[in-house]
C-alpha cells in the first residue's frame, strides 16, 4: 500500500510538473507574442514618425524653393527698376506715380477689409441675436407647455375630485337622505304600488331644502306631489361633514321609490 501510495504521489508530482511546464511554455509563448507585437508597434511608430519627418522636410524644401524664387524675382524686378531709373528720368516720375497709386490701393484695400470686417461683425451679431431670440422662444414655449400640462393635471385632479364627491354624494343621498324623505312620505289614496320618480333637490347650507320638483314623473301627478312634499317635510336633510360632498349636494337628483 505504501508503495502504491508513493507511486501515485510520484505520478501526481510528474503530472503537476507537466502542467507547470505547459503553463510556463504558454506564458513564454504569450510573452514572445506580446514582445513581437510591441516591436511591431514600435517599428510602425518609427515608420510613421519617419514619414512625417520626410513630409515636413519636403514641405520645408518646397517652401524654401518658393521663397528663393520669390526673392529672385524681387531682385530681378529691382535690378530692372534701377536700370530703368538710371536710364530715364521720366521713369522715375512714373515710378513715383506708381508708388502713390499702390499706396492709395493699399489704403483702399485696408478700408475695404475694415468695411467687410464690420459687415461680418454685424452679421455675427444678427445671428447671435436670432439664436438668442430662438432660445427664448423655445424656453417660453417649454414654459407654456409646462404650464398647460400643469393646468391639465390640475383640471384632471379637480375632475377626479368632483367625480369622487359626486359618487360620495349619491351614496350619501341614497343611504342617509332618501330614508328620511321616505319616512316623511304620506301615500296618496290614488297611488298604486311600485311607483317611482326623480326629484331635483336644491339645498341650503346645513341641509335645509330650498326647492324640490320632479324632473322625471312617475306618471301619477298625486304621487309626484306627495314625493315633493316628503322632501320638503324632511328638511333639514342629513348633512355630510365632508365639504366636497356637501358642495355636490347643493343641487342633486333623488330617486324616490318608497316601495
Amino acid at each position: 500500500a505504501e508503495a502504491e501510495a508513493k507511486k501515485r504521489e510520484e505520478a501526481e508530482a510528474r503530472r503537476q510538473a507537466e502542467v507547470e511546464a505547459k503553463r510556463e511554455a504558454e506564458a513564454e509563448r504569450r510573452a514572445e507574442q506580446a514582445e513581437k507585437q510591441r516591436v511591431a508597434a514600435e517599428a510602425k511608430k518609427r515608420e510613421d514618425a519617419e514619414a512625417r519627418r520626410q513630409a515636413e522636410l519636403e514641405a520645408k524644401r518646397e517652401a524654401e524653393a518658393e521663397r528663393r524664387a520669390e526673392q529672385a524675382e524681387k531682385q530681378r524686378v529691382a535690378v530692372e527698376a534701377r536700370k530703368r531709373a538710371e536710364a530715364e528720368e521720366k521713369r522715375l516720375a512714373a515710378l513715383e506715380l506708381k508708388r502713390e497709386a499702390e499706396s492709395e490701393a493699399k489704403k483702399a484695400a485696408a478700408f475695404e477689409a475694415k468695411r467687410e470686417a464690420e459687415a461680418e461683425a454685424r452679421k455675427e451679431a444678427a445671428l447671435h441675436k436670432k439664436a438668442e431670440e430662438e432660445r427664448l422662444r423655445q424656453q417660453q414655449a417649454h414654459e407654456a407647455l409646462n404650464e398647460q400640462m400643469e393646468e391639465e393635471q390640475q383640471a384632471e385632479k379637480a375632475k377626479a375630485e368632483r367625480k369622487a364627491a359626486e359618487a360620495n354624494a349619491n351614496a350619501f343621498a341614497n343611504n342617509r337622505i332618501r330614508p328620511k324623505v321616505e319616512s316623511r312620505w304620506v301615500r296618496p289614496s290614488t297611488a298604486g304600488s311600485g311607483l317611482s320618480c326623480i326629484i331635483q333637490v336644491t339645498t341650503l347650507p346645513g341641509g335645509g331644502v330650498a326647492s324640490a320638483h320632479v324632473v322625471k314623473s312617475s306618471g301619477d301627478p298625486a304621487f309626484d306631489r306627495s314625493a315633493e312634499a316628503a322632501v320638503l317635510k324632511a328638511s333639514p336633510l342629513p348633512w355630510p361633514d365632508d365639504q366636497n360632498v356637501a358642495q355636490a349636494l347643493k343641487s342633486f337628483k333623488l330617486h324616490f321609490h318608497p316601495e
